[in-house]
């Protein structure tokens, strides 16, 4: 037996060790903000490209840069031409834009355009892609149906609401009702004053119409509402196969970066193991192969 077998996952240990600490190709830090620095470093062992973040995002009105944001937000305010340098880098990472929390390095993976353009362009083929936009669709026509179910109400509160806006009765009981002595410079003091009538506020006019048909207006508003929400998503689905292809490829690229990572763990390990029994059992092979060797001595 090879007393110097050793030797192999030592080396292998070594090799594996170096590995380690040259895994990571970092870029020097980049400044774009007074509040936010990245650092983009590429994995080695993966070939994939990460971006570490340090301080807050920008507080911005309009986050342009985010897929997800496009998708939950309205109007649509894309613009790639127009985004910043550090824009342009966030919008290849999945990051909630509107996030307060401040970054201490943490990683993201990083994909160009056209990386996530592919994946959403295949995710469009799927089951979950084509089952989305029938998702929506449901939704739009059970929408569609309590729509219909408030239609009513929602024309019956017009008609009275337009009916008591000019209703004589109701302009004089609240002309008549105005306490001046809580309002004295105000405008419907001076039309008091001047002998002209006042108005009803929304408010007031409510008040008039039966709480089932307001009930009923406001449902269907709300409604009509989530609907032309819905349409927009829709018309925008490309947005949601982006989104939510640049989640699985992170997903992706964190998997793969811990099974990297734990493959590396073992192998070292099992590298240092085999280095010490090998080591210690070729020391006791030569000591036993020493012990044969020996010359006996004879007694005379």
């Amino acid at each position: 037996m090879n007393k110097k077998i050793w030797v192999i996952p030592l080396v292998l240990l070594i090799l594996l060790s170096l590995a380690g600490a040259f895994r990571w190709d970092k870029e020097p830090v980049q400044s774009f903000e007074k509040p936010l620095k990245i650092q983009a470093m590429k994995d080695r062992w993966t070939g994939q490209t990460w971006v570490e973040l340090h301080g807050t995002l920008p507080n911005e009105e309009y986050h342009f840069w985010s897929y997800t944001w496009l998708f939950a937000k309205e109007p649509n305010y894309w613009n790639n031409k127009k985004a910043q340098p550090w824009q342009k880098i966030l919008h290849g990472i999945n990051i909630n834009p509107n996030t307060n929390d401040y970054m201490s390095g943490q990683a993201f993976p990083y994909f160009t355009d056209g990386i996530i353009k592919s994946a959403a362009n295949d995710l469009k083929k799927t089951y979950e892609g084509i089952e989305k936009r029938n998702e929506l669709k449901k939704e739009i026509l059970q929408l569609e149906k309590n729509k219909q179910s408030y239609s009513k109400g929602h024309t019956q509160y017009i008609v009275l609401y337009e009916s008591l806006k000019n209703d004589p009765e109701l302009i004089r009981e609240v002309t008549e009702s105005y306490d001046i002595d809580n309002e004295p410079w105000g405008l419907k003091s001076l039309m008091v004053e001047a002998g002209l009538p006042i108005k009803p506020s929304p408010d007031v006019i409510r008040s008039h119409i039966p709480t089932n048909i307001v009930t009923d207006y406001y449902e269907w508003r709300k409604t009509d509402q989530q609907i032309k929400k819905l349409d927009y998503q829709i018309s925008n689905i490309d947005y949601w196969y982006k989104a939510e292809a640049l989640k699985q490829l992170t997903n992706k690229a964190e998997s793969t970066r811990i099974i990297a990572t734990i493959t590396w763990i073992v192998l070292i390990a099992l590298s240092f193991v085999m280095t010490l029994v090998l080591f210690f059992k070729s020391g006791k092979s030569s000591m036993i192969i020493a012990n044969r060797e020996k010359p006996k001595e004879y007694n005379c």
